[in-house]
């Protein structure tokens, strides 16, 4: 499917297969009557904050129901699981596994192993709360590191110092692309630059990077020998940077300047994929991401890629965030064994998971109306405001917003009446015109950006942080979601506010990356070797039915 930015990423819905009546996919805008109706013949979704906030034990459900994919999830993580992630933001990806193997625990009695060893983001705020989390989540075992970049070796590190240089010099895109496909060469080309030795027959030479937490520089790449069981599943992560396919960069492409990073992100998973230290990853991005340039091509001879493009919405969720999700699978230790094409994986994922909306977006404004008041109260003290009364309506709005919010939300109120909920609720971002590229307006909540001032018209109702994070699927508001709470939510909205709103901005859906990482999980099996081989190998997708590679039996 190849739609405009908008349409995959905000108002748009896309009707899962289920609900169509001939092959060409309808598109309706979110939280329509007309979205509604054509979503009516779908299983129902959440009809309230309790249940829509069980949805890790939901998920769960609706896999292991399944007695094949129980017995093939099960399989897969029987050694346990070791993860890291680059790209980290707060950690989303750690969260919603947090989330699933308390489900695993607590409903199906299954304890399974995990380990989180590293991650990495280059900003300072975001460095906090994943120090934080090695602390509180690690006992201070795991490490975070500040640029991809870092974790190559030095000699590496200069070569691509040196490119970048050049590139800050080049010109016209079509050199910033001819700079950034040679260093993505280089990096795929050498597998020293992961670790000088990494290929060879001796241990690696374990290249190490400044850690945040340990105040030292400690290894980047820590051999898979030296984990209490070296059998565990070994997990990669990144949500990386969109603005490449995004106007924000100009939709620049392969010229863009975060494609160093990427580069050396994916060379990364091929390098230590093909010395066998590596068996999966996750990738998350923009639906226009372009997963075949990206991924499929400079991974060909080591994974085997699947993709689906999803959001919240799909599952009933009232609010917006479409993405691009993949999954990379080593072709020396994993087979997928879900349906082969694209259009099948897309197909299937939606056929278990698509759900007919039943709330609207103002679920997600739970907070204390005290605490909201205190917040209010912050928000006019910057503005130099410090009314003994707080004002209501028009008066707080004069108060609290600039000119231009002020023209923005008397532009919306002329599309209130026609795109407004049953019940009234209309929510709008008035850091963007209607019909400018960015979030939508309507009843559902609309996608999070970096920034924006999201506003509920109908009670004047500005949303504040902690319920930007619970559209996201994290357990912010603790009275309201006690069973799964959040144990890293007091850090991260302890911040300034300017700082939770990049962070919830930059973030990921925890309900779909959970929906994904274990739909995943459930179609893949380990690969099982008759003969014996040589210790790196470069399986093509053709491969992976040849005599001497086959699936490890599901009864072991």
């Amino acid at each position: 499917m190849d739609f405009p930015d908008q349409g995959l990423e905000e108002g748009w819905q896309v009707l899962p297969p289920i609900a169509k009546s001939s092959g060409r996919r309808r598109r309706y805008r979110h939280g329509s009557l007309a979205d509604l109706s054509a979503r009516s013949s779908l299983p129902p979704g959440p009809a309230s904050l309790d249940e829509m906030f069980d949805y890790p034990i939901d998920i769960t459900q609706v896999l292991f129901s399944n007695s094949d994919y129980s017995a093939r999830c099960r399989a897969l993580l029987q050694h346990g699981m070791v993860e890291h992630s680059d790209y980290s933001g707060i950690g989303a990806e750690r969260e919603a596994k947090r989330l699933l193997l308390q489900v695993f625990r607590e409903i199906y009695g299954w304890h399974v192993p995990h380990v989180f060893r590293k991650s990495c983001d280059s900003d300072p705020h975001c460095q906090d709360i994943l120090q934080m989390a090695s602390h509180t989540c690690d006992e201070g075992s795991s490490c975070v590191f500040s640029d991809i970049l870092h974790q190559l070796v030095p000699d590496a590190q200069a070569w691509c110092r040196a490119a970048v240089q050049d590139n800050s010099t080049a010109g016209s895109p079509q050199n910033h692309q001819r700079i950034n496909s040679e260093i993505r060469s280089f990096l795929l080309g050498n597998s020293w630059v992961v670790d000088q030795d990494i290929c060879g027959l001796h241990r690696p030479k374990e290249h190490r990077a400044h850690c945040l937490v340990h105040k030292k520089n400690c290894i980047v790449n820590k051999p898979r020998d030296t984990l209490p069981n070296p059998g565990a599943l070994v997990i990669a992560h990144a949500g990386n940077c969109c603005q490449a396919w995004s106007q924000e960069g100009k939709r620049a492409r392969a010229s863009h300047e975060s494609q160093v990073p990427l580069a050396a992100w994916v060379a990364s998973r091929k390098h230590l994929c093909q010395a066998g230290e590596e068996d999966m990853f996750f990738e998350e991005c923009t639906p226009l991401f372009d997963v075949e340039e990206c991924l499929r091509e400079p991974l060909r001879d080591t994974h085997r890629i699947i993709k689906v493009v999803t959001g919240p919405r799909l599952m009933g969720w009232p609010t917006s965030r479409e993405r691009l999700l993949s999954a990379g699978l080593s072709l020396r230790s994993l087979v997928w064994v879900g349906p082969q094409t694209d259009e099948g994986v897309q197909d299937e994922f939606e056929r278990l998971f698509a759900r007919s909306p039943r709330v609207n977006g103002s679920i997600f404004l739970q907070e204390d109306e005290a605490d909201v008041q205190r917040w209010l109260r912050l928000q006019l003290q910057k503005r130099s405001h410090y009314p003994e009364t707080m004002p209501q309506g028009e008066g707080l709005f004069q108060m609290l917003l600039a000119p231009g919010h002020l023209q923005r939300l008397e532009a919306y109120e002329a599309f209130r009446a026609e795109h407004a909920g049953l019940d009234g609720t209309f929510f709008c971002d008035l850091d963007h015109w209607p019909h400018s590229p960015g979030p939508d307006y309507g009843p559902m909540m609309p996608c999070l950006l970096t920034h924006g001032s999201i506003l509920e018209m109908s009670r004047a109702r500005f949303v504040t942080p902690s319920e930007r994070f619970l559209s996201l699927g994290f357990h912010a508001v603790r009275r309201a979601t006690e069973r799964f709470c959040w144990d890293l939510g007091p850090y991260v909205l302890g911040q300034a506010d300017r700082h939770t709103k990049s962070q919830s901005g930059n973030s990921q859906s925890l309900p779909v990356i959970l929906a994904w990482n274990l739909y995943v999980f459930c179609n893949t099996v380990k690969r099982e070797t008759t003969s014996p081989g040589p210790r790196i190998s470069n399986l093509s997708d053709d491969s992976v039915g040849s005599d001497d590679e086959v699936p490890m039996s599901l009864e072991a």
